[in-house]
């Protein structure tokens, strides 16, 4: 879950193709488990 954190508030930068691609995946993943995970990964990257 601290990856997932780090990526959503920006701590990690990943190519741009990559970062659409894994938030997607980790937002079909999570549905349901976690939520408003859209909120937390989708949108704009939440400035440092």
């Amino acid at each position: 879950m601290e990856f997932i954190i780090a990526l959503a508030i920006g701590k990690i930068r990943l190519h741009k193709e990559i970062d659409e691609k894994l938030r997607g995946n980790i937002i079909q993943a999570l549905q349901g488990k976690v939520q408003d995970v859209g909120l937390l990964l989708g949108g704009e990257i939440a400035p440092i």
